[in-house]
């Protein structure tokens, strides 16, 4: 792959495409390229990043190129009560509810031979199926709910903002540190080259010309929302109302609106 070269990939059910042209993302995409078939030998992959920085499209590019065809993901911060997080992922015996006389699966088991996607995994510290979470990550191993061990082989693709394979992470133990693979993506403000690339990419409407001085802003924004930031602050200048103009560039003042820089008055 040649380095600062435009990539688009667009998403199948959407019109929120990928597109980059910095060199860091590019290597970062065909690093997964590289990896995804031969995700058999890894027991997880991690994807570190701030919010707002696209994890879930690198998740699904490294699932469209594995041999791995089931796809679920779990969101980590909704694991908040035991019964219900016990039930949703390890599975509910007949009993368990009133009316209820059939063995349901859990999600866990349900994404055998697939890709399990934890998001947001830094909040597993408070779940309080964590102990049950430790056998299942370090064994490959969980009670079913007719309490028979059932062997599992899926690769869990965890995405965080945090670092939490560092040793002073709680989190750290609940992961065995066998086989597991890190991708960490670059924030926005260090890959301006994506910013011009991304905000072109999203003119419509009335826009098509960004005015250098508007672009300039832009790119000394510091975008602590990343890619997600910027893409929604290009779609609300379509609700910017500046009187009856009747150009079609983004001025200075568009962004200044736009990310509420405008200076207080005297």
């Amino acid at each position: 792959m040649k380095t600062n070269q435009l990539i688009e990939i667009k998403h199948p059910r959407t019109k929120n495409n990928f597109i980059c042209r910095s060199e860091n993302i590019q290597k970062t995409i065909a690093k997964l390229k590289v990896m995804a078939p031969f995700s058999d030998s890894m027991t997880a992959l991690v994807i570190l990043g701030e919010k707002g920085c696209n994890k879930d499209f690198y998740v699904r590019y490294f699932c469209k190129h594995s041999k791995r065809k089931i796809y679920n993901k779990i969101f980590c911060e909704v694991l908040n009560d035991y019964l219900e997080s016990r039930n949703y992922l390890f599975g509910l015996a007949p009993g368990g509810y009133e009316g209820h006389f059939i063995t349901q699966k859990g999600l866990i088991e349900k994404t055998n031979n697939g890709l399990l996607h934890w998001e947001n995994f830094d909040h597993i510290n408070n779940t309080p199926i964590q102990s049950m979470l430790t056998r299942y990550f370090h064994e490959n191993i969980i009670l079913n709910p007719n309490y028979d061990e059932v062997s599992l082989d899926i690769l869990n693709v965890i995405t965080s903002t945090q670092d939490f394979t560092r040793p002073e992470f709680e989190l750290t133990q609940i992961l065995s540190k066998k086989r597991i693979k890190t991708i960490k993506i670059h924030p926005l403000r260090e890959r301006k080259i994506d910013i011009k690339m991304i905000a072109n990419s999203l003119l419509y409407g009335e826009y098509e010309y960004i005015h250098e001085e508007a672009m300039d802003m832009l790119l000394n924004h510091e975008w602590p929302g990343n890619d997600r930031e910027l893409k929604d602050k290009i779609r609300d200048l379509s609700t910017i109302k500046n009187g009856d103009r009747d150009e079609e560039t983004i001025t200075p003042i568009d962004i200044e609106i736009l990310l509420h820089l405008n200076k207080k008055s005297p």
